[in-house]
């Protein structure tokens, strides 16, 4: 009788002890946010050195100079 009364007992409470708290609406924000700010990050550096490789091989200054002055303004 007390065996059962402890299979049971146990039974009731596998399920408590199987939840866990749940990452609320801005804990989840907060984690994606900073992976998109890395993710944009890394984007902006490859056009940067994709821009770089691009004026290295161009013969006009000109366009070195627009592709910086983009640049600029861009992170004002």
């Amino acid at each position: 009788m007390m065996r059962r009364w402890l299979i049971t007992g146990l039974t009731l409470l596998m399920p408590l002890t199987a939840c866990k708290k749940e990452p609320d609406f801005n804990e989840r924000y907060e984690v994606l946010e900073g992976k998109l700010q890395e993710k944009a990050k890394a984007i902006d550096a490859q056009i940067s050195r994709a821009q770089q490789a691009a004026c290295a091989k161009e013969a006009d200054p000109k366009a070195c100079e627009q592709a910086a002055a983009e640049k600029s303004q861009k992170n004002q």
